[in-house]
């Protein structure tokens, strides 16, 4: 199938928008359901596989965002060059922020285009199964009154995520589990309006910002489902950041801190 794609750069705010349209197929541009968002930061190892889990999708119209941090390693010539399949738009920005600034700027900017809609974060070192966000949106059909959507994922320890170690088969979510079991997972669906309500995430958490998040999110009684399909594979090196002390430090002051407050509104 002969394909067009073209870029403009949106009312200058220094985003880049680009749109796979299809020449053959004629196509009517309607506000996405999904927004997918991530943020990037030398990244080489990954973007391919990355893109190529997007691009397989079988859910046909979602939007992408990507925040870079300030790539130095070909990550950013690789954003500049990817090509969205018909069906996605694909918009990406250079910022120096953190990384939870960066998913809070591009959830903001998806909730601008689309209140309604729903937000997947994801890591570029992951990868999303073709039925992901297909999985995800017949949930949301099912159980439109859910806040937030996850799944279970496979855990990987090779770039190329063939190497699979063991996966990650989360309990239901709960307050008392949040806590207690010090876990939360890759890449869940979130209802846009939600997660703004709630605030975004508290970058001053750190690593632990998207837990916190969650937490938050139980202790003001909104609801969890978790979805029955493996939503992806995630990459878990040897030697991982999320393990190191400064980690550990952070979690624990996480448990702490929302310990008795949760307990007794329980």
């Amino acid at each position: 199938m002969e394909e067009e794609y073209h870029t403009i750069e949106e009312d200058g705010s220094g985003i880049s928008v680009k749109r796979g349209i299809s020449k053959t197929r004629p196509q009517t541009i309607y506000p996405a359901k999904i927004q997918v968002v991530a943020f990037s930061y030398n990244n080489i190892d990954f973007i391919d596989g990355f893109f190529e889990s997007l691009n397989n999708q079988t859910l046909v119209r979602f939007d992408i965002t990507i925040l870079d941090l300030g790539s130095t390693d070909g990550t950013w010539d690789k954003l500049e060059k990817y090509v969205p399949r018909p069906g996605m738009l694909f918009r990406w920005q250079k910022e120096k922020m953190t990384p939870f600034q960066a998913l809070n700027h591009g959830v903001g900017i998806n909730f601008i285009k689309n209140s309604k809609g729903w937000v997947c974060p994801v890591n570029i070192s992951d990868r999303l199964t073709p039925g992901a966000l297909r999985n995800y949106l017949a949930y949301v059909d099912k159980f439109p009154d859910v806040d937030l959507f996850y799944g279970n994922f496979k855990i990987v320890d090779d770039k190329e995520h063939a190497n699979i170690i063991g996966y990650q088969n989360w309990p239901e979510y709960s307050k008392k589990a949040l806590i207690e079991e010090n876990f939360c997972g890759c890449s869940p669906l979130i209802k846009s309006e939600s997660f703004m309500n709630m605030g975004m995430y508290n970058i001053r958490m750190g690593y632990v910002a998207d837990h916190e998040l969650y937490i938050r999110m139980a202790e003001e009684e909104y609801t969890f489902h978790r979805v029955e399909e493996v939503i992806g594979s995630h990459y878990e090196p040897e030697i991982d950041p999320r393990s190191s002390e400064e980690y550990e430090k952070q979690s624990e002051n996480l448990k702490e801190l929302y310990r008795v407050p949760i307990y007794n509104k329980s």
